[in-house]
């Protein structure tokens, strides 16, 4: 089941009420793991090398002094790296994420390897094409932010790969995204025992989110689902962000996840606050005053 023929039957009164749809992912298990190794040969390399450190550090600073750049991606940070193991305040993840052009510097500058580059770029490609059908329907709904969604050039797509580590709480806590579109679009998660959760309207407990049902003609899933983006930009619009938490990581492995943010270019969501609050009955939430 590819996302077009997900799309041709696509129920979108039903999108917009759930929030959040369930469809194959649009990458395999031999690609997300020529991704992870990526990722963990960029932590080994991060955490052991500060002239490496350093180098990355530049490269975001030029990103951060490119106004249009800010500007197109939502000041939506990108290139980014964030080790939180394990410090208070934070989930116990390590976060890396990129958009396309910047894939290149990190090549230039012998951040990633070619064949690294390669599968990131593959990756990224993949996850568009899966969102895109989407973003089409999205600019149907708000057909004045088309230009914002789908705007000339490089389009304002990020990739996100997190590594999780095993834990009693939560992996992340109950939030709405800052995208216009998320895509978790592919999770190291059995099939049958999915971490991502999400809230229906009227849920005002933790026992009360559930993790989308996956259908049996999907093998690995993939969650696409609205981020706050249209909603803080128009607070009448039907499109409204899907809450969600990740449920505590158990055992002795890795969790992995690797995302597909799509922006609201021009819309920035900097100062937005993600979080949610609802009444902890099952004893995972973090605390982030700590």
């Amino acid at each position: 089941m590819n996302v077009a023929t997900v799309y041709e039957n696509w129920e979108w009164e039903t999108l917009l009420k759930d929030r959040v749809v369930v469809a194959q992912s649009p990458i395999n298990d031999r690609l997300a793991k020529r991704a992870i190794y990526a990722f963990e040969t960029f932590i080994e390399r991060y955490s052991t090398s500060l002239d490496f450190s350093d180098r990355f550090t530049y490269l975001l600073n030029q990103w951060s002094a490119d106004a249009a750049m800010r500007d197109k991606f939502a000041c939506f940070y990108t290139p980014y790296f964030r080790n939180s193991e394990p410090k208070r305040g934070y989930d116990d993840k390590i976060v890396w994420q990129f958009h396309a052009s910047y894939i290149d510097r990190l090549l230039d500058r012998q951040l990633i390897g070619p064949a690294d580059a390669k599968c990131l770029r593959t990756i990224l490609r993949k996850g568009a094409q899966h969102l895109r059908p989407f973003v089409e329907r999205m600019a149907g709904e708000e057909p004045d932010l088309r230009a914002q969604l789908l705007p000339p050039g490089e389009l304002p797509i990020v990739i996100r790969l997190m590594r999780y580590r095993p834990d009693f709480l939560a992996g992340t806590n109950p939030h709405i995204d800052k995208t216009a579109l998320s895509g978790i679009i592919w999770t190291s998660d059995n099939r049958n025992s999915q971490k991502l959760i999400f809230a229906h309207d009227n849920a005002d407990r933790l026992s009360q989110f559930e993790a989308p049902q996956v259908g049996e003609n999907i093998g690995r899933p993939s969650c696409v689902f609205f981020g706050a983006a249209i909603s803080d930009f128009r607070e009448q619009s039907r499109i409204r962000g899907a809450v969600h938490a990740v449920l505590p990581v158990q055992g002795d492995g890795y969790r992995y996840s690797i995302a597909c943010f799509w922006l609201l270019s021009g819309h920035p969501m900097k100062n937005f606050v993600t979080a949610r609050h609802f009444i902890d009955d099952i004893g995972i939430l973090r605390d982030y005053a700590r």
